[in-house]
């Protein structure tokens, strides 16, 4: 739980302090999503 609030510390600052902030965002989130779909597929084999 702790590593969750470090991680929206740390994108409100990238958010005040970045202007390239909303093309990071969407980098991470395409990540993010991969990584979530590839725990899917190896922990729920069909």
């Amino acid at each position: 739980m702790d590593s969750i609030k470090l991680l929206d510390k740390a994108i409100i600052y990238q958010q005040q302090n970045e202007q390239s902030y909303p093309g990071q965002e969407f980098l991470l989130l395409q990540l993010c999503m991969r990584v979530t779909k590839n725990l899917l597929i190896i922990l729920m084999p069909s």
